[in-house]
């Protein structure tokens, strides 16, 4: 699945194997599109 889509879709994830290693340019692209991600209880910053 890709992080796009992921992320576009509202897919909540409450999760995840900490054994995996993320990298910097992964981690810049989640907060990339953690920006266009609808916030919770449309809160808006």
């Amino acid at each position: 699945m890709e992080l796009e889509k992921a992320i576009l879709g509202r897919r909540s994830c409450r999760s995840y194997d900490g054994e995996k290693e993320v990298t910097e340019e992964q981690l810049r692209e989640i907060l990339e599109y953690g920006i266009w991600s609808p916030s919770g209880t449309n809160s808006q910053p």
